[in-house]
């Protein structure tokens, strides 16, 4: 999963159009409203700034990424390009698909 992530500035100019609710208690608020004072911004701001940078760190960490060398990769693309040589093994698992998979063409 890949994605271009706007930056700050460009998060803090765009106009929001949806919403996202949730309660917080007390503490938290006054932390929240604390924290954002000290960095001269609006709490929601502050909270919505939070709340992405988080998410964002969230994904990434969870993002899968193979990294390759540009010889692998170039051989790689060059492999899947290539059709692949019919041999008797490839033959028996196409004839056993035609057994086992039956197709219905009454769709179109």
């Amino acid at each position: 999963m890949s994605q271009v992530v706007p930056e700050r500035s460009v998060r803090r100019t765009r106009q929001a159009s949806e919403r996202f609710e949730f309660r917080v208690v007390a503490e938290q608020k006054q932390a929240i409203v604390a924290a954002a004072g000290l960095l001269g911004m609006p709490a929601s701001d502050f909270a919505r700034e939070v709340l992405t940078e988080r998410a964002e760190e969230v994904l990434a960490e969870h993002e899968v990424k193979t990294i390759v060398s540009a010889s692998y990769f170039e051989d790689l693309v060059a492999a899947l390009d290539t059709p692949a040589e019919a041999n008797s093994a490839l033959r028996k698992a196409q004839e056993l698909a035609r057994q086992v998979v039956k197709t219905d063409h009454t769709y179109r």
